[in-house]
């Protein structure tokens, strides 16, 4: 998740980010952009290697 973290910098991924609330309608320090989106195209390519037809989330 290298990458993920060069692109997205968070308090789940550094320890030099302080983890706060978001303040005035921003996001908090420990969102991550994309994580989702990550996470559900591993899955699809895991689901093409398996034939599988449906990938079901909860997001």
């Amino acid at each position: 998740m290298d990458l993920l973290n060069q692109l997205a910098p968070n308090a789940l991924t550094r320890d030099d980010i302080k983890i706060e609330e978001g303040k005035d309608g921003e996001l908090p320090s420990t969102f991550v952009e994309g994580r989702n989106m990550v996470f559900l195209t591993f899955a699809a390519i895991l689901a093409k290697t398996k034939n599988a037809r449906h990938i079901v989330t909860g997001v």
